[in-house]
């Protein structure tokens, strides 16, 4: 999920597009960190991190973050979403990599964010957030602590394609109870985290084949996605096989080349890796 940095963690997420219907919201808190805006009285979207997990130890499938969709509408009243924070996670998160389909470029900022202007009026939204925050592109909302006091910001990076985009957090969103918000273009209904797309997608267990030379498996990202959108999705290059070797065995199938008689002069051509390697 994805390139975690202790003590702060970097959270990816998948963004879907739907309209949303107009219900009420609650006031601002954790449930719903964002204030009114605009037409709406609180957030569209909340994303609420549970747990970040590691590489090694990664959170459960579908226990990483859960998304309230709340029924509010567009706060400009046209298609853009806001969208609330809440970090329940043990550690401080820095940054999420956010993701949208092409055809829901959520990045495509075009000046309406909650710290712009209206594009029915040409004036700030009414009511709008205290925007006393650097907001270059107008979207970007503050971080709050646990009690929704104002300690920072948020700012955006690498959104260039419009479709993909880093949300940073400065000072992070503190953990157990932090919280931030902030503006995307379009009208968004949910998100789901890198980690349910690719944790527990191996339908075959490893086996090890061609004697002992090479392993295969097959690993199929969830939700339909193919190896190329799940990457993208996840802000990968591409996937690639780790193995960690936890035992040898002794004698060992596999050889050193003994170049030079590095390993052992007395011995020509390969050598066993093993306490009692031989030629």
């Amino acid at each position: 999920m994805p390139i975690y940095k202790l003590p702060f963690a970097s959270v990816f997420l998948v963004v879907f597009g739907l309209l949303l219907s107009v219900h009420s919201a609650s006031a601002q808190s954790q449930a719903n960190p964002c204030p009114a805006v605009g037409a709406d009285t609180g957030c569209g979207i909340v994303l609420t991190v549970i747990d970040i997990g590691t590489g090694q130890n990664p959170c459960p499938s579908g226990q990483c973050i859960t998304v309230t969709n709340t029924g509010q509408p567009a706060y400009d009243d046209i298609e853009d979403t806001l969208v609330g924070v809440v970090n329940n996670s043990q550690v401080p998160i820095s940054s999420m990599v956010l993701t949208s389909p092409a055809g829901l470029p959520a990045f495509a900022f075009d000046g309406d964010g909650i710290c712009g202007v209206s594009p029915n009026t040409g004036l700030p939204y009414v009511p709008a957030p205290p925007c006393t925050w650097a907001a270059p592109t107008t979207y970007e909302g503050p971080v709050l602590d646990s009690k929704g006091s104002i300690i920072g910001v948020v700012s955006f990076s690498n959104y260039g394609s419009g479709t993909s985009g880093t949300v940073n957090f400065n000072p992070p969103i503190p953990a157990k109870g932090g919280m931030a918000y902030f503006s995307l273009e379009e009208s968004l209904a949910g998100a789901t985290a890198c980690t349910d797309i690719i944790n527990n997608t191996l339908t075959n267990p490893p086996s090890i084949i061609a004697g002992g030379t090479a392993i295969a498996f097959t690993f199929t990202p969830k939700f339909g996605y193919t190896l190329a959108q799940a990457a993208q999705m996840c802000g990968f290059a591409d996937f690639d096989w780790v193995q960690t070797i936890t035992h040898i065995p002794d004698p060992n199938p596999r050889y050193a080349r003994n170049t030079g008689g590095a390993f052992n002069p007395s011995v020509n051509g390969l050598v066993r890796l093993t306490s009692a390697y031989s030629g």
